[in-house]
């Protein structure tokens, strides 16, 4: 391909025709797009991370660190990652059985992403890249990544019960408690309906969409063809 855009780049609008014939100069374009489009988006993202801090005050914290300490935490940290893939290893065994180490590149592509982008957009970019290396429906994969969440919401909801007994609050902060606690059961319920009954699920979900009309049919056919191959990623629940 090199070759090629070399020898374009060398003779003119006769190579031109002839490469975008065989569709190397097309697929070149597309890539430095791609690229373009990626470094902009990183750019941009970097910089709205690092809007506003004050890097004097960065330096100065990095002058008082103890660094002793980092060799135990790097370990830790390890520990922590590799127990997330272990853990997505086993979520993902309905789809197929795969080794730990092949799930971390993603994973942490995806860690990467929420560091940088908004809303934990970088879960998406774990999916994609996933997906794409492996050649499994990127709904399913999605789904393992949501039930991560489930799981992850379900631990932090037990701790801060617990809490809620040992620690005396404001009622404002009672109630707004209760609330949440409330809306979390109920998306919990839906979530085990899903699970368990997926069929009778997407049933209701196509007799609410027909009654939709304003809807586009191929809308409301790939709307529940996603819910029934995101419940092959929640099979292991």
């Amino acid at each position: 391909m090199t070759a090629a855009i070399a020898g374009w780049e060398n003779n003119g609008q006769q190579n031109l025709s002839r490469n975008l014939d065989t569709g190397e100069i097309i697929i070149t374009c597309s890539h430095a797009l791609k690229i373009g489009i990626g470094i902009l988006v990183t750019v941009v993202c970097l910089g709205g991370a690092l809007w506003g801090i004050d890097f004097e005050e960065v330096q100065a914290g990095f002058r008082r660190a103890n660094y002793a300490t980092l060799p135990v935490l790097l370990a830790f940290l390890y520990l922590y990652f590799w127990l997330k893939a272990i853990r997505w290893r086993l979520l993902l065994r309905p789809l197929r059985r795969f080794q730990t180490r092949e799930l971390v590149g993603p994973m942490m592509i995806g860690f990467m992403g929420n560091n940088v982008l908004p809303l934990r957009l970088g879960e998406l970019a774990r999916v994609l890249v996933f997906g794409r290396e492996f050649n499994i429906s990127k709904t399913a994969v999605l789904s393992s990544v949501v039930l991560e969440r489930v799981f992850d919401t379900a631990t932090i909801l037990v701790f801060f019960g617990g809490s809620l007994l040992l620690v005396e609050l404001p009622a404002s902060y009672a109630v707004t408690s209760l609330y949440l606690g409330g809306l979390t059961a109920i998306a919990f319920l839906f979530f085990a309906v899903y699970v368990f009954w997926t069929e009778r699920f997407v049933a209701v979900v196509e007799w609410v969409l027909d009654r939709l009309r304003i809807l586009p049919a191929t809308f409301r056919a790939s709307l529940t063809g996603m819910l029934e191959s995101g419940a092959e990623g929640l099979a292991s629940f």
